[in-house]
């Protein structure tokens, strides 16, 4: 958890000398606005009028936005390119693919560029809907798998579509990757990938 600190300044001044050093230029940028700011609130003229503590909310307000927005290291290869064959709908949601299968048992939504295009309320109050889901994924390919392990969140790309997978129970699991072979992933009760 990233909460207020009293040494924010100087631990975003570190992160930022070292990201100089070791020429890790991708966040070398995402921290240069920061830098600037304490910069100019400590040796420049302060035009802004920072204080120590709008500084020290700038910056963890800036590491929380960071934080959250950190894919996972994984990368899904096993997925990416393979065809979506099926849409099972009898018992819980299933993604047939090629080789494996994506089991979803908590939140979901297909959106486009656009917005939501349908999602798991929508399927609640209307069953025939499946079908609606069926035609949208079946014979399509999955083009990116993305997990963001703070929310929890997994967002398939499949085509120009999204499925974007919440898991919302502390209770039960919410999602299930498999290919068939080695690669099998999960997210168990609270959140956590398994």
């Amino acid at each position: 958890m990233i909460t207020p600190n009293v040494k924010a300044v100087s631990i975003a001044k570190e992160i930022y000398r070292c990201a100089m050093t070791h020429e890790l230029s991708e966040i070398q940028m995402q921290w240069q606005e920061i830098s600037d700011a304490i910069d100019d609130f400590q040796y420049g003229k302060n035009q802004d009028g920072y204080s120590l503590d709008k500084l020290q909310s700038m910056i963890v307000a800036h590491a929380c936005r960071l934080w959250h927005m950190q894919p996972s290291e994984y990368t899904f290869k096993e997925f990416v390119g393979q065809k979506v064959t099926a849409v099972n709908s009898e018992t819980q949601f299933i993604i047939l693919l090629e080789k494996g299968s994506i089991v979803v048992e908590c939140p979901w939504r297909i959106r486009d560029a656009n917005g939501i295009k349908i999602g798991e309320t929508d399927i609640q109050t209307n069953q025939s809907e499946w079908k609606t889901v069926q035609s949208m994924l079946t014979g399509k390919t999955i083009v990116d798998v993305q997990l963001f392990e703070q929310f929890p969140l997994l967002i398939i790309q499949i085509n120009d579509l999204f499925l974007d997978i919440f898991h919302a129970s502390s209770f039960f699991d919410g999602w299930t990757l498999s290919d068939d072979e080695d690669f099998y992933m999960f997210s168990v009760h609270g959140g956590e990938i398994g």
